[in-house]
């Protein structure tokens, strides 16, 4: 897993300013800090324990739900597409797309874990003894585990939207495998009603050939010489001399 993470770089998306949940869940986390400056968190820290280990157990319940949906999530990616999509999906965005879209459900699962075994660790270190660290590095972990957490929640909302958009791909892929069956069904089509006229009318090959050839007299000289050639691949001559 940690490899696949490192092969498609997944861990740039925590650093990717350019991305929603990023700039999003640093804005959010500062607007928190500030809040958390402002009731003199840092200075009545033991006050506020009890409600960080609700908050702590609720957050561990809820990020362990996450895992089981970017589980879900690889789910939908594998069962999303036939065999024919698929085959289409590799031709257009390359060999590897797939299992680099589902490398962020992978991703979202490991941070999931970490920031739970992270908020483990706290619980357990907020019942010890241990004394207080100075302001500067307490705020500095305050701010990176209100990231973490911030990031992993909106990271999820975000592949949720990914979801829609693999669908909507999907429905493109419908469209356009109906777009090369149509024309595929429409020229067998002509093809049988110009065979059953023939041999209703009791026409002969030549006089069929000149008359798809005079239908082509307004066309350029080019164009009546592929049309031609057409014809003549796609209706061959059944006369027997």
């Amino acid at each position: 897993m940690v490899k696949k993470i490192i092969e498609y770089k997944r861990y740039k998306d925590l650093i990717n300013i350019k991305e929603t949940e990023v700039w999003l869940s640093i804005l959010l986390d500062l607007l928190l800090c500030f809040i958390l400056n402002v009731i003199h968190f840092y200075y009545n820290f033991s006050f506020f324990i009890d409600t960080i280990n609700g908050i702590f157990n609720s957050l561990i319940g809820g990020l362990i739900g996450i895992i089981g949906f970017s589980l879900s999530g690889m789910a939908i990616m594998v069962g999303l597409f036939n065999k024919k999509q698929i085959q289409l999906f590799i031709k257009l965005n390359g060999e590897n797309k797939i299992e680099q879209i589902m490398s962020s459900y992978a991703f979202l699962a490991f941070i999931s874990a970490m920031v739970v075994a992270l908020l483990l660790g706290l619980s357990c270190l907020f019942s010890s003894e241990i004394e207080m660290i100075s302001p500067i590095p307490f705020w500095i972990i305050v701010f990176l585990i209100i990231y973490l957490i911030l990031f992993d929640l909106l990271y999820a909302v975000a592949l949720v939207f990914n979801c829609i958009l693999m669908f909507g791909i999907k429905q493109t892929y419908d469209v356009n495998q109906d777009e090369a069956f149509l024309p595929m069904a429409n020229e067998i089509r002509i093809d049988y009603i110009l065979r059953l006229l023939v041999q209703i009318c009791d026409l002969k090959h030549a006089d069929v050939m000149k008359h798809l050839e005079n239908e082509t007299s307004n066309l350029s000289k080019e164009e009546r010489i592929k049309l031609k050639e057409y014809f003549a691949e796609h209706y061959p001559s059944d006369d027997k001399e």
